[in-house]
């Protein structure tokens, strides 16, 4: 998926983002390093699920909440924007 990523953002005029599914990630870590990963590749940035599947809505809310707060923690670095909110839908 990487490969793929810098091929086309080195060849494209325009600005390139991932949609990375659910950050290829089980953890926030995990999330941190896919982003970094792909912001390493030359996209401006990475569309991420806003929901992961669950039984429990609580467990939903905290990994989202978690979630996100790693996916900023990479972008601001790279002077990205989020587009959600400080809540997520899941």
């Amino acid at each position: 998926m990487l490969t793929a990523i810098e091929r086309i953002a080195r060849v494209v005029d325009v600005p390139v983002t991932a949609d990375i599914e659910a950050g290829f990630a089980a953890n926030v870590n995990q999330l941190e390093l896919s982003i970094e990963q792909v912001l390493a590749t030359g996209a401006v940035g990475v569309n991420l699920e806003d929901a992961l599947p669950d039984t429990s809505t609580l467990g939903r809310s905290i990994r989202c909440r978690n979630r996100w707060r790693g996916f900023r923690r990479r972008a601001a670095p790279a002077k990205t924007q989020s587009t959600s909110r400080d809540q997520c839908a899941c």
